[in-house]
């Protein structure tokens, strides 16, 4: 009897374990590597209005300004300048600003950071993650929002600053030129 009631119990149970999943497979770490996002824009295909209009870097130079083709050519993944001419006679000016987003960007704005801080003319500025105006015609900083760091360029203090938080505010990571990986 006891042996029937125990062969009852164990249909029984097994019966009502059958629809679970065997737990082995269960608890077995899947081993493929996660799939790759890109996020951004290829530096082949950046363009400046992803990042400020034309207006808005006016507004922020306080004067006219139309945008100019630069002659430097950037190594490779680091798209070209974006450089904007004043079309104020009266008061001239050229102001430019470019990106770099490739995997290195952080260590080598943040090395180029410390480099520059030792220098007499160099100040900190409030910009992005962290910022530095320097020898009185560049301001480099690193971005909060994407991997990137960022150089401005041009006469003026207030103007580059005011230029380098306009790129600031407008640099996210899906318009980051480079091939902007985030895994």
């Amino acid at each position: 009897m006891a042996r029937a009631l125990s062969l009852v119990l164990s249909a029984l149970l097994g019966s009502a374990c059958a629809g679970e999943p065997d737990r082995s497979t269960l608890l077995v770490e899947d081993e493929t590597a996660a799939p790759v996002q890109l996020i951004g824009v290829s530096p082949l295909d950046f363009r400046c209005d992803l990042v400020v209009n034309l207006q808005s870097v006016a507004g922020a130079l306080g004067r006219p300004v139309e945008m100019e083709a630069s002659g430097f050519t950037p190594p490779a993944g680091v798209p070209k300048p974006c450089q904007y001419v004043s079309t104020a006679a009266d008061r001239p000016g050229l102001w430019s600003f470019d990106l770099d987003c490739r995997e290195r960007a952080l260590d080598t704005g943040a090395q180029l950071m410390a480099e520059f801080a030792v220098d007499p003319g160099a100040r900190p500025v409030l910009v992005g993650r962290s910022g530095i105006d320097h020898h009185g015609v560049q301001l480099l900083f690193v971005d909060d929002d994407a991997p990137c760091y960022v150089r401005v360029m041009g006469p003026g203090e207030a103007e580059r600053l005011a230029l380098a938080r306009l790129v600031a505010d407008g640099l996210v990571r899906s318009n980051a030129p480079g091939r902007v990986v985030f895994r």
